[in-house]
């Protein structure tokens, strides 16, 4: 999940990462390295050193399950001697939901949570928008194929972007506590 959580990768992408997906540049920065299933072409993204060892933690499980590295980082957990087949879509969703319930995972209104693994997608994206990072950059993260499909994140800035102006209009005193702002004509 972490790398789903922090990269925005596509599950199926994911799911089909070589038991080795980490390449450096000349600085030693870890790399996802991963084909993207809808351009057909391999791409290749930054990771934090949080994703980074967590891919080293399961090359490692797979190493001491398997005899030799399997194909996948992800293997099909039954009826899979070798680790040639992928986990499926449907486990990696089963596999969330749990993790969701497990933790008790719910919403403000203390309902618990639905989330799929695409979200994680679109929280990358929004979260990246938000923070101000071009939007060229952000489509390169995430490897869309064209400036309109990113662009339906920004969407979420114009919210973000509001509700910091309505944040910003409110005065508060050095106790933290709003000040009303006077009403009537701006100059007497």
């Amino acid at each position: 999940m972490v790398i789903l959580i922090e990269t925005g990768l596509r599950s199926v992408d994911c799911l089909r990462l070589p038991f080795d997906p980490v390449t450096t540049d000349e600085a030693g920065a870890p790399y996802l390295r991963f084909v993207n299933h809808k351009a057909s072409k391999e791409a290749v993204i930054p990771i934090s050193d949080r994703v980074l060892q967590q891919i080293r933690r399961q090359q490692d499980h797979l190493r001491e399950r398997y005899d030799t590295a399997p194909r996948f980082l992800l293997p099909a957990i039954r009826k899979n001697p070798d680790g040639q087949r992928a986990l499926s879509w449907s486990t990696l969703n089963r596999r969330l939901q749990r993790w969701l319930t497990d933790g008790d995972v719910r919403d403000a209104a203390g309902q618990p949570v639905k989330i799929t693994a695409h979200q994680f997608r679109h929280t990358v994206g929004t979260r990246m928008i938000n923070n101000a990072v071009p939007l060229d950059i952000v489509q390169r993260m995430l490897d869309h194929g064209s400036p309109e499909m990113t662009a339906r994140y920004a969407t979420i800035k114009d919210q973000k972007l509001r509700r910091e102006w309505e944040r910003f209009q409110q005065r508060v005193d050095i106790r933290g506590e709003l000040i009303p702002l006077p009403e009537g004509p701006v100059m007497s």
